[in-house]
């Protein structure tokens, strides 16, 4: 008995530390949030994460949202007529048990309006929302590179950008 009492203990006990670096709402698991400096206020920023659905569903990411921009909206990079091109997209799916990186080139989260800089070691609050889990609040971090797990995922640094983003 005793020895299940200081298991039960453990179990519970772990699944209350702090995440640190992710975050995690009724098994999804969202990672490696980090966002591209913004050198002038009002000018657009990009945000990229892992996700991960521990479900046996497949989920939706809906929304995202940040108290420091006027808005955020999800996006795609495709390729169309051998041209690279950004789209808007009104959700994302996750599949059941699946993961799914948000990076340069692929899905990621545009800012806009963004209200100050955002200069390296910044760290600002994102919200996703999904279709049918709980929202899943994190901390974004500002960085001119991915952080070292995503590297180790096949994203590449992008060279120093002025800030200026286009729409196609």
């Amino acid at each position: 008995m005793q020895k299940i009492r200081l298991l039960l203990l453990m179990v519970v006990g772990g699944l209350l530390m702090p995440f640190g670096v992710h975050a995690e709402g009724e098994n999804i698991v969202v990672s490696g949030a980090w966002a591209r400096p913004v050198l002038v206020a009002g000018r657009p920023g990009a945000v990229y994460f892992d996700l991960h659905n521990q479900t046996n569903m497949p989920e939706q990411l809906l929304a995202v949202s940040t108290p420091l921009a006027g808005r955020a909206e999800l996006h795609v990079h495709k390729m169309e007529n051998g041209v690279m091109k950004m789209r808007q997209v009104t959700a994302v799916e996750i599949p059941a048990g699946g993961r799914l990186t948000f990076q340069p080139g692929g899905y990621h989260v545009m800012i806009f309006d963004v209200k100050d800089k955002l200069l390296p070691g910044q760290k600002f609050p994102l919200t996703l929302t999904f279709e049918k889990h709980a929202q899943v609040t994190l901390e974004a971090e500002v960085m001119m590179n991915p952080p070292a797990a995503s590297e180790a995922q096949g994203i590449t640094p992008l060279p120093h950008q002025d800030g200026h983003h286009k729409h196609h």
